[in-house]
């Protein structure tokens, strides 16, 4: 919000350093104007719950001060808060471009609380303790990148782990991407095989039934002969005879079955 009244030139409205003129001043209904513009922005950047709370407000700064007041994190809880944040972020179901995207946020978000020192003495030092603490921030950077990678990342971090020194943030990024692109191929070569797989076996297997054209020449129904014909030769016992009226044959005993044998 700063960065975006800043280039507007209002960012004096919200800061309290510009002039409040008076109704008879020429430039008032200016004045007037651009206030009135910088409060519809504050109003609009806001939830509707909140925006209740300030409507009877009338100047900008007044709104920007209640707001920073009750909403502001002194630096040592926003510290806390994201040094937790940061420690268990991780993956998840993310892309690749997706996590980096947002852990560089609180990183950068940390680091503008906590930023690294430079020597401010009038003769540099040369012990090069500041190169040092630049190097251990980069480091943390990069590891903690690392770990909270999928698991399907083992491969690529441990190689990454390995390397000494360690890359640069980007670098360790570009070398998970480029993993993440070869295993999105290879997944997607996979999947391809086997749908062709499964679509090749279901054309040389069809089902049973489309092959079996056996026909009754007695009853005239289909997937069988008369040789085991149930309205010639008799139902077995137990066998439902689907809502058919039964007949005296339907016992289809022993000693029939025998002499159909022998028949």
């Amino acid at each position: 919000m700063t960065m975006a009244l800043l280039s507007k030139n209002k960012l004096k409205f919200v800061d309290g350093t510009i002039t409040v003129l008076i109704k008879t001043d020429p430039l008032y209904p200016a004045w007037e104007r651009c206030k009135t513009m910088v409060i519809s922005w504050l109003l609009h950047s806001i939830s509707p719950s909140i925006m209740n709370s300030i409507l009877w407000l009338d100047f900008a700064y007044e709104i920007w001060h209640d707001l920073r007041e009750r909403f502001s994190q002194r630096g040592i809880f926003r510290i806390f808060d994201l040094q937790e944040e940061i420690s268990a972020f991780k993956q998840d179901d993310r892309s690749v471009t997706d996590y980096f995207t947002e852990l560089k946020i609180l990183w950068d978000e940390l680091l503008n609380f906590r930023s690294i020192p430079a020597c401010s003495c009038h003769t540099p030092c040369s012990c090069g303790v500041f190169a040092t603490l630049q190097n251990y921030h980069d480091n943390d950077y990069v590891i903690r990148f690392l770990k909270g990678l999928y698991d399907r990342f083992a491969g690529v971090r441990s190689q990454i782990m390995l390397i000494d020194p360690l890359p640069t943030i980007n670098k360790a990024f570009s070398m998970v991407i480029q993993q993440e692109r070869h295993l999105t191929t290879r997944f997607s070569q996979v999947f391809v095989s086997n749908t062709m797989r499964q679509h090749s076996s279901s054309k040389k297997s069809p089902a049973k039934s489309s092959t079996d054209s056996r026909q009754c020449t007695f009853c005239g129904k289909s997937r069988h002969t008369l040789d085991t014909c149930y309205e010639k030769h008799g139902y077995p016992p137990g066998y439902k005879s689907r809502g058919r009226t039964s007949r005296v044959h339907n016992v289809f005993d022993d000693g029939a079955a025998q002499s159909l044998k022998s028949s």
